[in-house]
């Protein structure tokens, strides 16, 4: 992606400057030697005319000169970079707006749109990234944040490396869950955070990692309390449970039933 003008460049013409060399001969360009005592090989320049659409007064291509369903689909090759299995991972340098989007109004309206709607991020879930990526979604704003249709959090130990979702029980979702709720109150963020279901279990999307069995789940900005058992409010999951507290169910707080794969 580029910041410049949104003419394309045009290369430049190969000289036909003749320099001297032995009497009687020139060089054309740089390189072949041709006699000037042979009429057949006298050089004479081209005229205009003569140019041709590839020549210097080639007209300039203008990108907004176009039909703006074709400009709307050259955008979103430019802004459109990743999919499911290549999300485009949140940090300072990837997950700011394309700089297409900052040429024009009309190449920012829907470039941010495609942008927004159309990748898919992912956030890596250590407390440095978790702290940008909430600094990130207090800068876009409520708006573009909801126009994200695809974003999951990466899974990781303590040590950053993938967790091991077979090693994970309920109370350690239940403190995943309070995090994001922190940083939400600590950012004064109006937003509603809506993690993806199935069958009343949390989905757990695979990764590249085959050595253990980790995860990613699915998180959304958008209202999806209309949309029935796929997603839950993260308002609504419990607290993280106590050992100290009379309610304390030890059984249910280390269970390893908690989530699923898609189907």
């Amino acid at each position: 992606m580029s910041d410049n003008s949104d003419h394309a460049s045009i290369g430049s013409r190969p000289s036909y400057i003749a320099t001297s060399q032995s009497p009687g001969v020139v060089t054309v360009g740089s390189s072949i030697p041709v006699s000037t005592s042979s009429a057949a090989a006298t050089m004479t320049a081209p005229k205009p005319s003569e140019l041709g659409t590839t020549g210097i007064e080639q007209e300039q291509f203008r990108l907004l000169d176009l039909p703006l369903e074709l400009v709307v689909r050259i955008i979103g090759y430019a802004v459109v970079t990743s999919t499911e299995e290549r999300p485009l991972d949140v940090n300072p340098s990837s997950a700011v707006q394309p700089a297409i989007t900052r040429a024009c109004r009309l190449l920012r309206a829907e470039g941010l749109k495609l942008f927004y709607a159309c990748n898919c991020f992912s956030i890596t879930a250590t407390s440095s990234r978790t702290a940008m990526f909430w600094r990130w979604r207090a800068a876009i704003g409520q708006a573009k944040a909801a126009k994200i249709k695809r974003l999951f959090v990466q899974l990781v130990a303590s040590n950053g490396y993938p967790l091991d979702l077979g090693r994970v029980q309920w109370h350690w979702w239940l403190t995943e869950v309070e995090f994001h709720n922190r940083y939400v109150a600590k950012e004064n963020l109006p937003a509603v955070i809506y993690v993806r279901m199935m069958d009343d279990r949390v989905v757990m999307f695979p990764t590249d990692n085959t050595s253990i069995e980790s995860g990613r789940y699915e998180i959304s900005f958008t209202d999806r309390s209309n949309e029935g058992e796929c997603w839950r409010n993260l308002d609504d999951f419990p607290p993280s449970p106590h050992p100290y507290n009379t309610m304390y169910d030890r059984a249910k707080a280390e269970s390893k039933d908690w989530w699923t794969r898609p189907s």
